[in-house]
């Protein structure tokens, strides 16, 4: 065996004697429950890394593991091994968690936990629920309650999830407007609008997200335009513009979370993956993902016969657009609150339709990134789409290929936390009219210190957190 292939397989030793490829990567966590119980010795934890990417398909399991509980107290300490390689940023990710003692399931996670991709880390914290029906173990004498481990940070308080956040934001033509906006663990948010000074109600659902610097709430509703909110404190969202910047305002812009989960009933048009089974029939909302029962109340038996018309085999799913009204019910024996939908009025069933995918951020690399913005200068949309301003970046290389609208260039980039450094070299052809702005965007490139994703949007900024440029995100090419 020769020098080069001996070091090979050095590199690939993980410590404990296992042979692993270069690509396994871990995801780490503990598993914990409220109720001061011990667990019976046959006890263990199984905990499962999922592709929770598509709203109208059961999850796809990437990894699981077992960690024995016997003579562990909570929180559980596991390690969970996956390969990087199935991983992909544009995707959603999340755990899930259970304990089990035999084939008896003792308390399981009613949310799943996101992970890896979209601002979220490989280090979480679950909480499990009791199951219903199921006897548990007898409390432990003196049993000290459930704390984090000693050592182990908190966990961002918007994984501590669900939460509801309430304020009286200004309205330019009414004394204020009474939100209540509702954050679930998967991405998905409720949100409520009321005027102080008249009747009636805007509600809205989509999906949330965070910005690459962990700093701004994403909210993408039905609306093209998403709403942004700063990241003030662990209990404070302040309303940012429709470009993400602080308003100046003496007015209160803040919502402020609510000392337990208040759940709203939102009532408005949605589109989503309907199926019948034994069980009932069960609505999957496209835009947040969330699987929702569908109530005996409202036109369920319409939406029944639509179904029965439509489908081509039993059990196979329908996409249908509706009006409904997701209606929040206390659980049986519980403190929490499960929804269901009512449909209030049926509209087209598609029988061969799908979901579309739900609002992703965009990554740094593998994204073509458009010029829509330098300094504050807007930048219009170019006649000819190849003579539009842009740039890629590629992860492999480290390197980043673009356009000025006119000369090509290629360069590499240097990413450490939020900061980022750009060198560039390309061609000098002459173009009338497009010189001033090439320079421009060049020098921009030259003077960027830091970089920020905001959703669909990547900006670059110099010193003093100065603003130089702002893409938007298109298709890869």
């Amino acid at each position: 065996m020769t020098l080069r292939s001996r070091a090979f397989l050095v590199g690939l030793i993980l410590l404990g004697g296992g042979i692993v490829t270069a690509q396994e990567a871990r995801l780490t966590g503990t598993v914990a429950y409220r109720e001061r119980i011990a667990l019976p010795p046959t006890a263990a934890v199984e905990v499962t890394l999922e592709d929770v990417s598509r709203a109208d398909a059961p999850a796809s399991v990437i990894a699981t593991t077992m960690v024995p509980a016997s003579g562990r107290q909570v929180p559980i300490a596991f390690e969970l091994k996956y390969d990087a390689a199935s991983i992909d940023p544009r995707r959603r990710y999340a755990v899930r968690a259970r304990i089990t003692d035999g084939e008896r399931v003792l308390f399981r996670s009613t949310q799943s936990v996101p992970v890896l991709t979209q601002g979220h880390g490989a280090q979480v914290a679950v909480t499990l629920t009791a199951v219903p029906g199921q006897k548990p173990p007898a409390p432990a004498a003196g049993a000290p309650p459930v704390t984090m481990a000693a050592g182990q940070p908190q966990p961002n308080y918007l994984s501590n999830l669900p939460a509801t956040f309430s304020g009286t934001l200004p309205c330019a033509d009414c004394p204020g407007i009474r939100y209540q906006l509702v954050l679930f663990p998967d991405d998905s948010f409720f949100v409520r609008a009321l005027h102080v000074d008249r009747p009636g109600q805007s509600d809205d659902i989509g999906t949330w997200a965070l910005s690459s610097d962990r700093r701004v709430l994403i909210l993408k509703g039905a609306s093209d335009v998403p709403q942004y909110f700063a990241i003030r404190d662990g209990r404070t969202l302040r309303k940012l513009d429709g470009e993400a910047r602080e308003i100046p305002s003496k007015a209160p812009l803040d919502l402020r979370r609510t000392p337990a989960f208040q759940p709203i009933d939102v009532t408005l048009p949605m589109t989503g993956s309907y199926r019948s089974g034994a069980g009932g029939g069960i609505f999957v909302e496209c835009s947040t993902g969330q699987s929702w029962p569908v109530s005996a109340d409202g036109d369920s038996q319409g939406l029944e016969a639509a179904y029965r018309s439509a489908k081509k085999r039993p059990g196979d799913p329908v996409i249908v657009a509706l009006e409904g009204r997701v209606a929040f019910t206390a659980k049986a024996e519980s403190d929490s609150t499960q929804p269901a939908l009512v449909v209030e009025r049926l509209g087209k069933v598609t029988p061969a339709g799908t979901c579309p995918a739900r609002f992703t951020p965009a990554t740094l690399e593998k994204t073509y990134w458009k010029l829509t913005r330098l300094g504050d200068q807007t930048i219009p949309p170019a006649a000819n789409p190849r003579q539009e301003p842009t740039l890629t970046f590629e992860a492999d290389t480290g390197h980043f290929s673009g356009s000025g609208g006119c000369n090509r260039f290629i360069g590499t980039y240097q990413v450490s936390g939020t900061g980022m450094t750009l060198t560039s070299a390309g061609t000098m052809m002459a173009c009338p009219g497009a010189m001033t702005s090439e320079a421009a965007f060049s020098a921009a490139l030259r003077n960027t210190r830091s970089y920020r994703i905001l959703g669909r949007q990547l900006e670059l900024y110099g010193e003093q957190g100065r603003l130089v440029a702002r893409f938007e995100a298109k298709e890869s090419k």
